[in-house]
């Protein structure tokens, strides 16, 4: 399922890599909570526990070894009725326990909300006040349009949510899970001609009755005079 996107995905992520020596952006929170998750290309979702998360990644025990580099969907649990989020996630390191189950440690392609983190039972704190998120998302000015990459979908118009230099979110019309790659069709307020990028899609939640949040991150950043093209001309400094 999300084979095309293994490639690039670790330059995408915005928080610290987990090494021999750990150096995590949020502290982490203990939370024994159970969520389902999705292997690439696997039909079959596995049932894990989550032993610790923080807004950048989660420490899961699962009954079998998943190997470092793999990809997989986390179904969180519903912050309310009918609130099904999903993030999308990479495996960067595997332990076997002394009970036979494997613990995962794994890194989250964006970063968990205060809801997602309730949901877990993990209420978001950050580990010292001099944190902060590499990039801001902003309100922004502009159209765009998607099409699905690897379905070799029809192009579709999508409502710009926010933008930063690293990705966007969009208000879509049909449920895209995290893993899928999307050509992107850019458009600013004024603009003639539109910005095409390549995004994968990271997070997904309902918006409303009939449409979906999407968070997107994007294979190369955008430059600074192309950003500010689509910023609300009241929110630039």
């Amino acid at each position: 399922m999300f084979e095309r996107t293994r490639s690039f995905i670790h330059r995408l992520t915005h928080s610290s890599v987990w090494n021999g020596e750990e150096r995590r952006l949020w502290q982490r929170r203990a939370a024994m909570t159970t969520v389902r998750i999705q292997l690439d290309d696997e039909s079959e979702p596995l049932t894990a526990q989550v032993q610790d998360v923080s807004p950048g990644g989660v420490r899961l025990q699962v009954a079998r070894d998943i190997p470092h580099g793999r990809m997989l969907r986390i179904d969180l649990p519903e912050s309310s009725p009918g609130m099904h989020t999903s993030v999308l996630a990479c495996v960067v390191h595997v332990r076997r326990g002394g009970n036979g189950l494997f613990s995962v440690g794994c890194q989250f392609s964006t970063e968990l909300s205060d809801q997602d983190m309730q949901g877990l039972g993990a209420p978001k704190r950050r580990a010292r006040s001099t944190d902060e998120r590499h990039w801001e998302r902003v309100p922004i000015a502009g159209s765009a349009a998607y099409r699905n990459v690897r379905q070799n979908g029809d192009k579709r118009a999508a409502t710009l949510h926010n933008i930063s230099p690293t990705g966007l979110a969009l208000l879509v019309d049909e449920e895209i899970q995290p893993g899928n790659l999307l050509q992107i069709e850019l458009l600013a307020q004024g603009a003639t001609e539109p910005l095409t990028m390549l995004a994968c899609v990271v997070y997904l939640t309902p918006h409303g009755d009939d449409r979906w949040l999407i968070g997107c991150n994007f294979i190369r950043e955008l430059e600074d005079h192309v950003l500010e093209a689509f910023v609300l001309a009241g929110d630039r400094s």
